[in-house]
């Protein structure tokens, strides 16, 4: 999606998160194009949902390393990125108000600064979630619901414009 630069990412310190991330007064609203195709099946309890995706980023809005060991970043904006992937949602309707669900989603960044070009853009190449949620109508005016799921992600990696690198897991 399109991002424009908050008066907080712009001019405020904050320590959020554990890590502290530094102002950038210099920042510049993203521009973006992208490009979907996807499809929907829904019938007989059976949800089934699926999208390719590609992007094409200028100004692109992007956390920086400073400091690994000190937890600091800063929002910086890179040259263009390119993004691709696909994402993937499934789930099952049963009796008594219980769906089983499962998604996932793949992704591919690079980041281009102009003089160099990194695929590690801090971004997780899949993620995921499944999990089983419920429904009960209590009245007519009241509905219970809950949601007991696990959420799953790759190693990440995030190379900084200096050139360090940062590893999440």
């Amino acid at each position: 999606g399109f991002r424009v630069a908050s008066l907080a990412d712009r001019y405020v310190t904050s320590s959020m998160g554990g890590g502290t991330i530094l102002p950038n007064p210099s920042l510049d609203p993203e521009t973006s194009n992208t490009w979907e195709i996807g499809a929907r099946y829904s019938a007989h309890g059976l949800n089934l949902d699926g999208v390719f995706f590609y992007s094409v980023a200028d100004d692109y809005i992007a956390s920086d390393v400073l400091d690994a060991e000190a937890d600091i970043y800063q929002f910086i904006n890179v040259g263009k990125a390119k993004s691709h992937g696909a994402e993937l949602a499934l789930s099952y309707d049963l009796p008594h108000g219980f769906t089983p669900y499962v998604s996932a989603a793949w992704l591919r960044r690079q980041y281009d600064y102009g003089d160099w070009k990194t695929w590690n853009s801090g971004s997780p190449e899949w993620t995921g979630r499944f999990g089983l949620r419920a429904r009960h109508d209590v009245s007519k005016d009241v509905e219970l619901t809950g949601d007991v799921y696990g959420r799953f992600a790759s190693e990440s990696k995030l190379e900084s414009s200096s050139g360090e690198m940062t590893r999440y897991h």
